[in-house]
């Protein structure tokens, strides 16, 4: 058998679904796939029992991916489209439901700043695994932000990304990280669901002297240290250097104080 297929994943459902269009002895046929959760469907779709018949042998192999192309500029104008006809409220419920995720990222934060701070302090010490900043969502809105100079807080603007440097340093165990793939990011403690299309996880830290920067995707596998991750940038590893220091003065007390408060109207619901 001859197949080519391809899927995609929401991070959000975590569903899956795939198109492939394959040849074999039996005939032309499309295989439609869905996956939820481990749980994988599969329903084949006969086209023709003739391999050599050309129309069908054409609609098999040039369909998909034209279909596929033109939902990729259709999908997008059609969710904003429908996003005006809900009207406001649909938008406000939305954004409260981010809120309170923000809250509850901010509670768990609470719960990981004892271990998470001991951790970086003894990395510090032995040159360790220091994580300097970590965060997860629209990267490209972090960074415009970054470039802006202006103090950065825990939440980007319009909830559209989240610092997580406490729980990434949590989850290092002997001076390395591993969060597998294969899930959304917004599952793990401390991270929520964040207004982005396709968020993405950045961890920039510092091993034995030495600045790093990692990218993955939602459902990317993070394995650090990596020694293709080293930033080359003097200014970026010189600034990395520098925010490790203001962390060294950073009191446990201060920090979970600031996590009670952002998370504190979650109490009160």
């Amino acid at each position: 058998d001859l197949e080519v297929s391809a899927s995609r994943k929401d991070p959000g459902t975590q569903v899956s679904l795939g198109w492939g269009a394959a040849i074999s002895h039996r005939g032309l046929f499309w295989r439609l796939r869905a996956g939820h959760l481990g749980q994988r469907f599969f329903v084949p779709v006969c086209l023709s029992t003739q391999v050599t018949a050309l129309p069908a042998l054409a609609a098999t192999f040039t369909l998909p991916p034209i279909l596929c192309w033109l939902g990729s500029y259709l999908v997008p104008p059609a969710r904003r489209l429908l996003e005006r006809l809900q009207g406001p409220g649909a938008r406000e419920v939305e954004q409260a439901e981010l809120e309170a995720g923000f809250r509850g990222a901010a509670g768990d934060c609470v719960l990981m700043a004892g271990p998470a701070l001991r951790k970086r302090k003894a990395a510090s010490k032995d040159g360790g695994l220091v994580v300097v900043r970590a965060v997860y969502g629209d990267l490209d809105a972090f960074r415009s932000e970054e470039a802006g100079g202006g103090a950065l807080g825990r939440r980007g603007d319009a909830l559209r990304w989240l610092d997580v440097t406490l729980p990434v340093q949590f989850l290092c165990k002997g001076n390395k990280i591993l969060i597998h793939g294969g899930a959304s990011k917004q599952h793990l403690m401390g991270f929520c669901r964040v207004d982005a299309e396709e968020p993405r996880l950045l961890v920039r830290y510092l091993h034995e002297g030495e600045c790093h920067e990692c990218v993955v995707s939602d459902t990317g596998t993070l394995a650090a240290p990596s020694g293709a991750d080293v930033v080359e940038d003097p200014a970026v590893a010189s600034a990395a250097r520098g925010r490790a220091l203001e962390m060294e003065g950073e009191a446990a007390e201060d920090l979970v104080r600031a996590l009670i408060r952002e998370g504190g109207a979650k109490a009160g619901e």
